[in-house]
């Protein structure tokens, strides 16, 4: 919105008055002596940006050529993830299947529960064909298997040791105790398929 100025009679820049849509008269206003309204202000260039827009222009040379060289270094997330997607163009198995013992290894899996009968089997097993089932990727899950039912079962003894004091538990941590050994059992098993 530019203003129109115009000089009153005592030789100041004013904005003369104007009528509004509804009838109303705004007022004459007057401008200071050095002001510039915020849509006639310059913008502000640094120095930096400056100096790259004087520099001509080498004909054929592309910017964006000179910040693709320097490659940032992958993580290890990044690079594991690369290996994985890489492994998969190469061996594209059918349903995931990587052989007769990794089919073996994904069904004592789906046997498996970590949740102590509280989570349907239905689920369990679902989240387990979700997965993929080579045998490459089925480490990982099986050793995070096993850690968790080492610290679960590290609650329970602490829970074992606080009964062992004389302490009452809540029933949430008794059903808890009671499955210690459910969850040896279980650890043994994947122990013994890792």
């Amino acid at each position: 919105m530019s203003a129109d100025y115009s000089r009153s009679e005592s030789g100041e820049r004013v904005i003369a008055e104007s009528r509004r849509p509804d009838g109303t008269v705004r007022k004459e206003r007057r401008v200071r002596a050095g002001y510039v309204p915020q849509e006639e202000q310059q913008v502000y260039v640094s120095r930096g940006a400056a100096f790259k827009a004087s520099v001509p222009k080498c004909p054929g040379f592309e910017e964006t050529s000179t910040a693709a060289a320097p490659a940032k270094p992958k993580t290890k997330s990044a690079a594991k993830n690369a290996k994985r997607k890489e492994k998969r163009v190469t061996d594209p198995a059918p349903n995931g299947g990587g052989g007769a013992a990794s089919n073996a290894a994904a069904t004592a899996l789906q046997n498996l529960s970590l949740g102590g009968g509280s989570s349907s089997g239905a689920a369990q097993a679902q989240q387990t064909a979700a997965a993929p089932a080579a045998a490459a990727d089925e480490e990982p899950s099986t050793e995070k298997q096993i850690r968790t039912l080492k610290k679960k079962m590290r609650q329970a003894e602490a829970l074992a040791e606080k009964q062992g004091l004389g302490q009452a538990l809540s029933p949430e941590e008794q059903a808890k105790l009671s499955r210690l050994a459910a969850w040896q059992e279980e650890l043994r098993q994947l122990e013994a398929l890792s």
